[in-house]
Formats: structure tokens, C-alpha cells, sequence
């Protein structure tokens, strides 16, 4: 491909890498832009992936199957609020049960900043982004699909009608 300008918006800086260009991955050190939200020292934590999802509620009872195959960190988490309310909406409430807080918090990076988390299905923030892309998708789904069903069975009588309505199958990317 030939061409002035090149813009890269696949997230990962795919383009830059196949051709070569110099690339800025992870997280600079603060000193090094004066950004005072960044770490001390340079690392390779990056964004992670983020799977979009919908539920709602039917007129009726769905039933949902047993998932064996859910990840541990989701048996016992019953909050899927920070879920897409719409195409081209923001996040935002969805069902929770039992303990878990009904908008969870987030620290921004050493400050004691805290402000609610409405974006937090993320994960893959140390893994390599270009050869673990289907593995943290699918990690997400066992985790999404795990979460749906402890909410629907810690209060069976409250979310009897909660239906899965639409999961991403292709991974959002946030950086």
C-alpha cells in the first residue's frame, strides 16, 4: 500500500506493527509526558478487551443451563450492570444479586481517585494483544454467561423472566 497518511483504528496499532513503524505499547512512565495519573515507571499493561451484552426481561420465565465450564471468577459474582443498554448507547445498570454492590467502583491508578465503573468487563491488560485475542474473548463469554447465571440463581423468584438477550461475539478493543 502506498499513501501519505495512514490511520490505524484497529486499536493494537496492527498496521504500525506489520510495517515496521516505531509504536509506543503498555504504559509510558509518568516522567516521561508529565501525566500525573500514569505509573512511576514504564510497563506493559495495555487496555484490555471488552465483550458488549444485553439482558432484559421477558413477559414469561426463561429457563438457562447449568454452566459447569464458567470461569472461577464468576461463581460467585452476580453483577452484570456496566452492560450495553443499546447500540451506540452508553453502558450502564443491569441486574445484580445477592452481596454484590449494585455499581462496582474503580481507583484510577495510584490517586485515591474513585468514580463508578460502567465499563468493567475488560480483561487481557498483560496479555499480548495480537495472539491472545481469541483467548480473552472466550474467557470473557465464560465469564459473562457464569455472572448471568448467579444472578438468575441467587434470586430464582426476582429474575425468573432475565433473558440473555445479545453478547459481542468479537472482542472490543480499548486503546
Amino acid at each position: 500500500m502506498r499513501g501519505r497518511v495512514f490511520i490505524d483504528a484497529s486499536g493494537v496499532a496492527i498496521l504500525g506493527v506489520l510495517v515496521g513503524a516505531e509504536t509506543l505499547f503498555g504504559r509510558e512512565a509518568r516522567s516521561e509526558f508529565g501525566e500525573p495519573y500514569a505509573p512511576e515507571e514504564a510497563d506493559r499493561m495495555h487496555h484490555g478487551n471488552t465483550l458488549f451484552f444485553r439482558t432484559g426481561m421477558a413477559d414469561h420465565p426463561v429457563p438457562f443451563p447449568d454452566v459447569p465450564w464458567a470461569i472461577e471468577v464468576s461463581k460467585d459474582y452476580a453483577n452484570l450492570s456496566g452492560q450495553l443498554v443499546a447500540p451506540g448507547h452508553e453502558n450502564g445498570a443491569g441486574p445484580v444479586a445477592g452481596a454484590n454492590p449494585a455499581t462496582p467502583e474503580f481507583r484510577f491508578g495510584s490517586k485515591a481517585d474513585v468514580f463508578p465503573a460502567t465499563h468493567f468487563w475488560e480483561y487481557g491488560q498483560w496479555l499480548d494483544p495480537y495472539t491472545s485475542g481469541e483467548f480473552v474473548r472466550d474467557y470473557l463469554m465464560r465469564a459473562l454467561y457464569g455472572t448471568f447465571s448467579n444472578v438468575k440463581c441467587l434470586e430464582p423468584a426476582l429474575y425468573a423472566n432475565l433473558r440473555f438477550e445479545w453478547m459481542a461475539h468479537v472482542a472490543a478493543q480499548g486503546e
